[in-house]
């Protein structure tokens, strides 16, 4: 029996060292394991999931109605690309969701980034960054000035 431990630093990591065995162990039934496990199985992957109580878990941070699938990372452009990744696996389980239960998974309104300041001067921040970084990768990204006192609307809309 091969064993192996595997640290995940791009999705294709994951999938090439178990490519030989098409076995996978997954410790955590949070949003990250579940969506794994079911992806790998739908692979052809037999999937063994871990996790000390029931799934979905009352203690996981996962386990509330309140989850938001995002782009906004800041300057952090490897998470903005691996959610440019995700987002077609999560549209499809939707519309499969959609399809047996008649109902969906999740509901996509778009995100909305409120500001003191405008987004495009030299400022520093999360929200400035968020900015740069989803125009940078091509994503449709307005800014409006609401009221010079008061804040800055930043409209981030994700389509794929």
């Amino acid at each position: 029996v091969a064993c192996c431990v595997t640290i995940v630093i791009r999705s294709s990591l994951l999938l090439t060292i178990m490519q030989a065995s098409k076995s996978a162990l997954i410790v955590g039934g949070g949003v990250f394991g579940v969506s794994t496990a079911l992806e790998l199985k739908s692979r052809g992957y037999s999937v063994r999931l871990l996790d000390p109580g029931p799934i979905p878990h009352p203690h996981a941070a996962s386990t509330d109605i309140s989850k938001v699938i995002r782009p906004d990372y800041g300057k952090d452009a490897l998470y903005t690309r691996l959610m440019e990744e995700c987002m077609p696996v999560w549209r499809r389980w939707n519309e499969e969701w959609r399809r047996t239960h008649k109902r969906e998974l999740f509901h996509e309104s778009g995100v909305l980034v409120l500001r003191k300041g405008e987004f495009l001067g030299d400022e520093q921040g999360f929200e400035v960054d968020t900015y740069h970084t989803l125009r940078r990768r091509g994503h449709q990204v307005t800014s409006h000035v609401v009221h010079q006192s008061s804040a800055s609307v930043c409209l981030c809309v994700y389509r794929s």
